[in-house]
């Protein structure tokens, strides 16, 4: 009978195989702390980072860095496609990954050989576009002509300039042999207000169900071409004629000549630093695109799921060549929705990634990162609030800024329907620590071979101590949060006890003990947690305003201000205004605090415990500060917060977040009914 526990063999320092375990794998001890934020690391942001998490391999190491200087040559485009058909063949393509979206996709098509508007029906191939709109008005679908722009020719007849970028867009898809292409400002009527909210709601799944996606990052506005300075041709056409090798290499000097992994990485600084990726509604329309050509820094450049390409670099041998079907592992999304388990360590990072970039309408910060948190949450028990995973809400709701990060009010036509809640990252714009989430991606315990995917087990760990629910308006129904992860860390004191079938356990070389599950065996768990049978088709995504609880609260003196080790952000000392004494900390949400308050009151939102672990002074603000217990830290997690409205229906509004010691908050905390809007 197969044994469901496994062990380290000391003699041989491998884990002998079970049901659920490959054999002979080799103990890992625990890596060392991170001497830097986690989520600011180069191996951390990789897989979400343009064009370096993905293979570069080409016959030659080097690639020519001299442009052609007749201009970009679209034969290199339609060899890119040619290339990626021949050694990927589907596995770039979310659908066929067994990975995407929802299924909602575009209502309208741009046909590029009629000029027209056409219907969209299942299995039309089509491209997508992503640019900046820009300040500059231009024409766009509206209720009104819609009837028109679905006219043979009609995209010719417009009275209404097309904007440059688009024309060009629609050349070029052309040129590439396509037929379709799908552009949000045409083929989303803009005045259809239901339609087009069902349009904005599915863009993950439009820009994923496009087989190419061409990015427009060369420009800040619509209005300027898809290029940049250089002209366009098509050598395959015989017109410029093709230089010949030996008079490509004659023309360059050394210095021009880049290894493949410089070209790649330098490919995507220049992308980092346009406009176009500090846009809000771009992060996941890059995210979910499957192949992409990237235009920018008058150049051009290749990513699909599992290779990337510049148009220096040369691939004629790749066609000619008998490669083997490649076997890459698609990275990114692609990789992460493959997965039926919870990753909040890559969650935490896409949310500092994302919340970072700009909109031009705060309230739209739902929307744009709407596909990404449908796709996500398909492996997460419970529903999305507020962009906080219920699963997970305890931790979840402890995020704090590792850069000064700004409030967010809304300024569109209905403001009045925003939900931009204080107590969720929506409803701040700046870098989020993502470090700040990691008592709730403690579970996951990095594994050889597979990246970095949290880190050594610490003893910090977040408990409930609120029963928190959550209303979208203030007299609205209230539903219960279920924190399904609270009982699981338990399991690390149980090691006799598992949670559900499917887990097994493993014991390193340090005799840490360690869980694998049956659905992902390559992937080591510190301690079992929820895992779905398989991934939900969907998730509920909840735009909750506010949040209630029975909770505490208490009143301290502000003390001195400091700069924190542990982020970019400033903090204060909490002082207790019974001896003087150090009772806890804040970290400061909106940078330097100007207007010295002597006093604040904050509120209880869970329980926290942090022993002498060597990563304190790491992520802890106050870990240095005097009077802060290092040897054995038991705490309450607190917001400082202002409050508003009248009587029966205040609101409280965060501030800032911190900690303060056990003792020193129960000796002075009254209790409150908490609601936090």
């Amino acid at each position: 009978m197969p044994r469901l526990w496994n062990e380290v063999d000391p003699s041989t320092q491998s884990i002998q195989g079970g049901e659920n375990s490959p054999n002979a794998v080799q103990g890992q001890s625990s890596e060392e702390p991170e001497l830097e934020p986690v989520h600011l690391l180069p191996r951390s942001l990789i897989p979400f980072t343009p064009y370096v998490e993905k293979e570069t391999w080409l016959p030659t190491a080097w690639a020519n860095m001299k442009l052609d200087s007749r201009g970009i040559n679209i034969s290199i485009l339609r060899k890119w496609m040619m290339v990626c058909t021949k050694l990927h063949g589907h596995r770039c393509d979310w659908e066929r990954a067994g990975a995407g979206p929802e299924t909602t996709g575009p209502k309208f098509l741009i046909d590029v050989d009629n000029m027209k508007l056409v219907p969209s029906e299942p299995g039309f191939r089509y491209v997508a576009l992503s640019y900046i709109w820009g300040a500059v008005p231009s024409c766009c679908t509206t209720l009104e002509n819609l009837s028109t722009l679905l006219e043979k020719d009609s995209f010719r007849r417009l009275t209404i300039p097309i904007p440059q970028v688009i024309c060009e867009a629609m050349e070029l898809v052309q040129a590439l042999g396509e037929k379709f292409l799908w552009i949000d400002r045409f083929c989303i009527p803009q005045d259809d207000g239901p339609e087009k909210q069902l349009q904005l709601n599915a863009m993950g799944s439009i820009y994923a169900g496009a087989w190419l996606t061409i990015f427009a990052a060369q420009n800040a506005d619509a209005s300027q071409g898809l290029y940049g300075t250089r002209k366009v041709f098509d050598a395959a056409k015989g017109f410029p004629p093709r230089l010949t090798s030996t008079q490509k290499v004659k023309s360059n000097a050394a210095k021009e000549w880049l290894t493949n992994e410089k070209l790649i990485l330098r490919n995507a600084r220049t992308l980092m630093c346009t406009q176009w990726f500090s846009r809000g509604w771009t992060f996941q329309e890059h995210l979910f695109s499957s192949r992409r050509i990237l235009f920018h820094d008058d150049s051009v450049g290749w990513e699909c799921q599992l290779a990337s390409w510049h148009e220096a670099q040369d691939l004629s041998d790749l066609l000619d060549s008998d490669i083997p079907f490649l076997e890459n592992e698609p990275v990114g999304l692609h990789k992460m929705v493959l997965s039926p388990w919870p990753d909040m360590f890559r969650y935490a990072r896409l949310v500092s990634l994302y919340n970072r970039r700009a909109l031009t309408y705060p309230e739209d910060v739902s929307d744009a990162f709407r596909g990404i948190l449908l796709l996500l949450g398909r492996s997460y028990t419970g529903a999305i609030i507020s962009g906080l995973p219920e699963m997970f809400f305890n931790s979840a709701l402890l995020w704090q800024p590792w850069f000064p990060m700004m409030r967010r009010h809304p300024k569109g036509q209905s403001k009045e329907d925003a939900v931009l809640p204080s107590w969720s990252w929506m409803g701040w714009s700046g870098d989020m620590g993502s470090e700040s989430w990691a008592t709730a991606y403690s579970y996951m315990r990095p594994t050889p071979g597979r990246g970095l995917s949290g880190g050594n087990i610490s003893s910090w760990r977040t408990v409930s101590t609120v029963e928190w629910y959550y209303s979208e308006t203030f007299e609205g129904k209230r539903e219960r949060i279920v924190d399904s992860s609270q009982e699981y860390r338990e399991l690390v004191n149980k090691p006799s006890e598992l949670p559900q079938k499917g887990w097994a356990r493993y014991r390193d070389n340090r005799g840490n003990i360690f869980y694998r599950h049956q659905t992902d065996p390559l992937k080591d768990f510190w301690y079992p947690i929820p895992i779905m049978a398989a991934p939900q088709s969907s998730n509920s995504l909840i735009n909750a305003r506010f949040i209630h609880g029975k909770s505490r609260s208490a009143v301290f003196n502000i003390g001195q201000q400091f700069s924190s080790q542990s982020s970019n952000c400033d903090a204060v000392d909490l002082i207790s205004e019974q001896d003087n004494g150090w009772a806890g900390f804040l970290r400061l949400s909106l940078g330097r605090d100007n207007q010295r308050r002597v006093r604040t009151e904050t509120c209880e939102l869970s329980a926290g415990h942090l022993e002498a672990d060597t990563n304190g002074k790491l992520i802890f603000d106050e870990w240095e500060r005097p009077g802060c217990p290092r040897g054995g830290y038991e705490f309450y997690n607190v917001l400082c917060v202002k409050w508003r409205g009248p009587p029966g229906f205040r609101t409280a509004f965060r501030r800032a977040l911190g900690r303060v010691e056990k003792s020193r908050w129960d000796a002075v905390a009254t209790e409150i009914d908490l609601t936090l809007g």
